[in-house]
């Protein structure tokens, strides 16, 4: 699949292999995790692949941290796609209890408010950080939104783990790339 998602995207390598690398990793199921790979298999050197893929990858959080919740409740008072709705309803508000159950417990504590604050804000990094499918900038930005927190650590938590994620999935590419 992720092979027919790249191939939508071919005739932009023709134009500009910065701009076809920037989208790719907007696209979902692919993000940074695929994009850098791609990269350095076009010939961009790590960092050029890291940089890109990041740029591109990050895009996504400036319009579904703000918006997320917000449309998702929107749909759900409208009734408007509601196999869609229930879908995106289970599959991010599962992810966001398991951010907010942790959180709980720590609220039930006795530790100060920027403690509790804190601890959301590397729930959201290291869930990013995870290079694995599903643990992304879109997923990380949905729960973001969906726990009500404030844009600007909301964002920068997401970027701090996406910058991480990125990282990792370099370090695996340029030494899965250097054993050919």
């Amino acid at each position: 699949m992720k092979e027919q998602l790249l191939n939508i995207f071919a005739p932009l390598l023709a134009l500009n292999p910065i701009i076809y690398v920037i989208i790719i990793s907007l696209v979902p199921l692919i993000e940074l995790r695929g994009a850098i790979p791609v990269a350095i298999a076009l010939g961009f050197s790590p960092w050029q692949a890291f940089c890109y893929s990041v740029i591109g990858s990050i895009i996504p959080a400036f319009f579904i941290i703000p918006l997320f919740a917000w449309a998702l409740a929107w749909l759900k008072q409208k009734n408007l796609f509601p196999a869609l709705t229930n879908f995106l309803d289970r599959h991010f508000t599962t992810k966001a209890q398991k951010v907010a159950s942790e959180n709980e417990a720590i609220e039930q504590g006795n530790q100060a408010s920027w403690k509790k604050e804190l601890l959301k804000f590397w729930a959201i990094v290291v869930f990013v950080a995870v290079p694995l499918p599903g643990t992304g900038v879109y997923t990380g930005s949905a729960i973001a939104s969906l726990i009500k927190m404030p844009f600007r650590k909301a964002f920068l938590a997401v970027l701090l783990g996406d910058i991480i994620a990125g990282i990792i999935v370099t370090a695996i590419s340029v030494g899965a790339f250097a054993l050919f």
